[in-house]
């Protein structure tokens, strides 16, 4: 847990801070995120008193963490990474990222002497554990009533669900199936010709033998179809989009922040942007979106109960905007390092401006 501006302020000075003002904005984030550091140098500038709690204290063994659930004014009150907070004092919370927890902090020992499937099944139970405290962290923090950018329960979307959201705002799709039959991705593939898969949730990496592997979007073509059985894992296919270009939209309270990705002009990003050419990266630069494009996202992010969101869409060679998916917490340093977009700026003006309105609110009580 941070609760200074990463080096600029000790402990004890932001402390007598939070104690002068009662009220502050909780950040939940992961000790790795960069753009958590950006939107708090902004709070710092606009002296919105703050705390962090990253995903790590939860499961750290290094310092102390502690939750009371007794019925008295001591429940409000927890202590992580040797500090405590009153719960009640919270007036905003800005959910940037969920921790994965991909790592325990746990001492598991004699791990060698489980074999491969009891060793992930006790790997599984201390991920389970941690998430269960941490989802007591989230559940405490709702009860005390402060205001959510954004509520966990409006994070957790579903990619099939969002794009049929998507659609029924108007946004255009691409034409999408899932299956475990070979037959019907046959049929699917001899229609479109250019057919890609990706995962149906969140995208994960893997570590094997001291070599990372990431889940890309990848092109799936007759000849690959020979490698498949009758029946496979449960797999999403859509549509090849012939793309002019990419779109990534930062929104939050209904700002846009806009860039177009040129990921086509190079073989190695052209099917997935995000499989970086890291000697030749991609043509990045500033992008207006249509009012009726704008439109048809606040619809979308209103009807998904979501105030910010990082989106995904392609532009077509005729020109037609095809939207892929939104990602609560997507990055969205690109766009303010590569385009000199306000982005951490504005975040910090949505909290500061919760963070006024509950304290007036509280006041007024």
């Amino acid at each position: 847990m941070k609760s200074n501006r990463h080096l600029h302020l000790d402990n004890s000075a932001l402390f007598f801070t939070i104690q002068q003002s009662n009220t502050m904005v909780l950040i939940l984030s992961f000790e790795a995120d960069y753009s958590t550091v950006r939107v708090i140098d902004w709070l710092e500038y606009f002296n919105v008193p703050w705390i962090r709690i990253n995903g790590e204290d939860i499961d750290s063994t290094d310092s102390q963490m502690f939750f009371n659930l007794d019925n008295n004014n001591n429940s409000e009150k927890i202590i992580i990474d040797n500090k405590e907070i009153n719960l009640k004092e919270i007036t905003v919370v800005w959910m940037r990222r969920i921790h994965r927890w991909d790592k325990q902090r746990l001492a598991i020992k004699n791990l060698n002497n489980f074999d491969n499937y009891e060793s992930c099944k006790l790997h599984d139970f201390s991920k389970s554990e941690i998430f269960s405290a941490y989802s007591y962290l989230i559940n405490s923090i709702h009860r005390v009533g402060c205001k959510w950018l954004d509520h966990p329960s409006s994070m957790q979307v579903n990619k099939l669900v969002v794009l049929k959201t998507a659609k029924s705002v108007g946004l255009k799709i691409p034409e999408t199936i899932v299956t475990n039959s070979k037959s019907r991705l046959r049929v699917f593939v001899e229609k479109f010709k250019d057919v890609i898969t990706k995962p149906i949730g969140e995208t994960q990496t893997f570590v094997l033998e001291q070599q990372m592997f990431a889940l890309f979007t990848s092109s799936v073509t007759i000849e690959s179809l020979k490698r498949l059985p009758d029946y496979f894992y449960t797999s999403l296919f859509q549509e090849k989009i012939s793309k002019k270009y990419e779109l990534r939209i930062f929104f939050i309270d209904g700002i846009f922040f806009s860039m177009a990705i040129f990921s086509q002009d190079d073989e190695k990003t052209s099917t997935d942007f995000r499989n970086y050419n890291e000697g030749n990266w991609n043509r990045m630069v500033p992008y207006e979106i249509s009012s009726i494009l704008k439109d048809r996202i606040k619809n979308l992010m209103g009807k998904l109960r979501l105030r910010s969101g990082s989106i995904d869409l392609v532009v077509d060679a005729s020109g037609d905007e095809i939207f892929l998916e939104v990602n609560p917490v997507g990055q969205f340093g690109m766009l303010s390092s590569i385009c000199n977009f306000p982005v951490e700026k504005a975040i910090a003006n949505c909290l500061r401006s919760d963070h006024n309105k509950s304290y007036i609110e509280n006041e007024g009580k």
